[in-house]
């Protein structure tokens, strides 16, 4: 989520977000939450389905 420390998007890019296909979504704020995981998990399932037609 973001917050008043912009920079842990930043952060998690450099410590925590590693390998082919990795990315980060932002909420931008606790109600937006739930919308972005839905997002990132969708985004995520749609390339294992793409993959697996390669």
């Amino acid at each position: 989520m973001m917050s008043d420390d912009e920079g842990l998007t930043v952060w998690f890019f450099e410590n925590l977000i590693h390998g082919e296909g990795a990315f980060v979504i932002t909420a931008a704020g606790l109600k937006d939450y739930p919308a972005q995981s839905r997002r990132k998990l969708q985004r995520k399932m749609m390339r294992q389905v793409s993959l697996g037609f390669q």
